[in-house]
């Protein structure tokens, strides 16, 4: 029979230290981007009290006001693309790799650049694929590499240039938009003087290649998305006279809308540039269209 425990014995295995509880702040009080506090909740005085008030050594750095710079692909993950300032020169320079936040695994790892410095990007995600537009005109790709070989220490995550350059310069581009279906990326693009209006088609199979679809634009201005239920491209209009408004019309630019309801106003001219659309995540589904301000 098992011996009885002594009268006031413990069971060393019931024993347990207690859990030390901290909370992480993340304050947007710095000028290079945010600064991360670290509170510990065992301790009642640190709430009373200063404390350590300094940043951690790593923490992280963005220019504000710079939300196109975030983009999400290869499924629930997000892309901060966001270039950092060097201390001496202040000019934008992009390191070697970005973070890239998995928020199904909710983890965070780190991806390669582009080859080349991007001006002026467009990042999108299409058919399982990143693809980067910058001045040049250049076209990049980034293709997800297989779970079993991100650790690998013989494979080299990086990115392809397109050999087939865009048709057009990047500054001309005025809207874009991914097709679910057969593959291909718009582009609609209006030269400097406003006279000439052009539609092209990436197809994104390989060895990928450009078609012109015709003399004319996609209606909304910057990113559009194709709503499978409308079977039409989604967008905001960039006209002064109807900003605020959607747009929507088919994949060959005919058929197009605008919608009666405003969805938000402008106060005066300096606001017309902060405000910008992207397709937020939420779980795995994507946002039709979500407005955000990027003004400080």
């Amino acid at each position: 029979m098992p011996k009885r425990r002594r009268s006031g014995s413990r069971d060393v295995s019931l024993v347990t230290e207690p859990w030390m509880k901290y909370l992480y702040l993340a304050f947007d009080d710095w000028s290079w981007g945010y600064s991360i506090r670290k509170v510990d909740l065992t301790d009642s005085d640190s709430w009373h009290t200063a404390g350590d008030r300094r940043p951690l050594q790593q923490a992280p750095e963005a220019p504000h006001g710079s939300p196109k710079y975030f983009a999400y692909a290869f499924g629930a993950r997000i892309m901060a693309m966001h270039p950092r300032i060097q201390s001496d020169t202040q000019h934008m320079k992009p390191e070697s790799f970005f973070p890239i936040y998995d928020v199904g695994m909710r983890g965070l790892f780190w991806g390669p650049r582009p080859t080349a410095n991007p001006v002026d990007p467009i990042y999108i995600p299409a058919h399982g694929m990143f693809f980067a537009l910058y001045t040049g005109p250049c076209l990049e790709v980034l293709f997800w590499p297989p779970m079993e070989q991100l650790g690998g220490h013989n494979v080299v995550w990086t990115w392809f240039k397109l050999q087939d350059p865009p048709p057009f310069e990047r500054q001309d581009v005025t809207s874009y938009g991914v097709h679910p279906d057969d593959g291909q990326i718009l582009f609609s693009t209006v030269t400097n003087n406003g006279d000439t209006a052009a539609t092209y088609a990436l197809n994104t199979t390989y060895p990928c290649s450009w078609n012109l679809l015709g003399n004319w634009r996609l209606p909304f201005a910057g990113c559009g998305h194709f709503d499978v239920r409308l079977r039409a491209f989604v967008g905001l209009s960039g006209d002064p006279d109807t900003l605020g408004h959607l747009y929507s019309c088919s994949a060959f630019g005919s058929d197009v809308k605008l919608s009666k309801k405003r969805l938000f106003t402008v106060n005066d001219d300096s606001d017309r540039g902060a405000l910008g659309c992207n397709p937020p995540l939420l779980g795995k589904e994507i946002l039709p269209s979500a407005l955000h301000r990027v003004g400080r």
